[in-house]
């Protein structure tokens, strides 16, 4: 699954205004939705990008953690380098500092395309430049890889004054896809690993199931899952 994430909420694109309506808009296409670093992987984990524009860039990989700070625990090789117009081009990352040994840890993945100066047209064109990310997630030696039963049978639903609020009990971090509560679709996000999460209002409590599903480690969304609430208070 290609993807091409734009994390706005913290990732901001570089815009250099012009008086021209004229736009060129800069950005890089991953292989793939997110990476799973396996402790195993002693000399790191590769991915792939792409530039599909018709200008060469030089690009600049970091690794972020989730409040879009650098993470000091991860580098990149190469950390910047030119990718050709058309061309795909292969990333390793390094694990450098320590990450929790009975949990998973996630972060981001960012590439930055610092496009070529146009001198010819430097005062007509803006010039638009979106980090693109994909997650990253730290898979400790002691976890296996998690299954449909592992979040089915540990991940509790709750509903408490009118809010919804999920529990997830494993060592690894759920990525929802869907959480549908009475056909009312719930906004979803990802729920930490041995965490607690409210995912917001709901207008009324009618039924003790909730649907959801999830994204798993290849980026495929599961089967869709009926749990049972614990309470409704």
């Amino acid at each position: 699954m290609k993807a091409n994430l734009l994390l706005l909420s913290f990732f901001f694109p570089t815009i250099v205004l012009s008086a021209s309506n004229n736009t060129n808009v800069s950005s890089i296409t991953f292989s793939q939705s997110r990476v799973i670093y396996h402790e195993s992987n002693k000399h790191g984990v590769q991915f792939s990008i792409s530039n599909k524009n018709e200008s060469p860039y030089l690009v600049q990989a970091t690794i972020k953690t989730l409040d879009g700070k650098k993470n000091e625990n991860f580098i990149t090789s190469p950390p910047l380098f030119r990718l050709d117009c058309q061309e795909e081009t292969s990333i390793k990352v390094i694990k450098i500092g320590a990450e929790p040994n009975n949990i998973e840890s996630m972060g981001y993945i960012c590439v930055k395309p610092i496009p070529p100066k146009d001198e010819k047209n430097k005062d007509t064109v803006v010039s638009i430049v979106i980090d693109s990310c994909i997650k990253l997630i730290y898979r400790p030696s002691g976890l296996e890889q998690p299954s449909f039963n592992d979040f089915k049978k540990n991940v509790k639903w709750k509903i408490v004054n009118d809010e919804v609020y999920i529990t997830n009990n494993t060592p690894y971090y759920l990525n929802l896809n869907a959480v549908i509560y009475s056909m009312h679709n719930i906004p979803v996000t990802y729920i930490p690993p041995k965490s607690t999460k409210n995912l917001g209002r709901v207008s009324a409590i009618d039924s003790n199931i909730i649907k959801w599903n999830y994204i798993n480690d290849l980026g495929e969304i599961g089967p869709m899952v009926e749990s049972k609430l614990d309470s409704n208070e």
